[in-house]
C-alpha cells in the first residue's frame, strides 16, 4: 500500500466517529461485558490504539482502550468499507485483569 493510500484509509476511518461509537454501544449492550467492565463504557485515547488497514480488501482493524467503572481493556473493531461508509464485521472486547477474557460482541 502506498503511503498516500494508507493515510487516506486511516483518515476515512478516523473521520467516521460512528465506527468507534457504534462499537462502544454494542459492547455496552452485552451483559458479560458490563458485568466485568461496569457501565457506562468509555473509549480511551484513540492515539493509544492500533490501526491495521488492507486497502485492497477495504478492511480495517482498530484497537482502542475501553474503560468502565469496574475494569478496563481493549475493544477490537473489524470493519469493511461499503459505499464509502464503514460497516462492522466483528467487535471483540478484551479484559486483562483479573483474568484474560475475550467477549465476542458482534460476529
Amino acid at each position: 500500500m502506498a503511503a498516500g493510500d494508507f493515510i487516506n484509509a486511516m483518515g476515512t476511518a478516523m473521520a467516521d466517529p460512528e465506527l468507534i461509537e457504534k462499537a462502544r454501544e454494542e459492547a455496552e449492550k452485552n451483559k458479560e461485558v458490563t458485568t466485568y467492565f461496569g457501565s457506562p463504557l468509555q473509549i480511551g485515547n484513540i492515539i493509544d490504539g492500533d490501526l491495521l488497514i488492507d486497502d485492497k480488501a477495504k478492511t480495517i482493524r482498530i484497537t482502542v482502550p475501553l474503560k468502565g467503572n469496574k475494569g478496563s481493556g481493549k475493544i477490537d473493531i473489524y470493519a469493511h468499507l461499503a459505499e464509502e461508509k464503514w460497516q462492522h464485521d466483528s467487535i471483540d472486547v478484551r479484559l486483562k485483569k483479573p483474568e484474560k477474557r475475550t467477549f465476542k460482541v458482534l460476529r
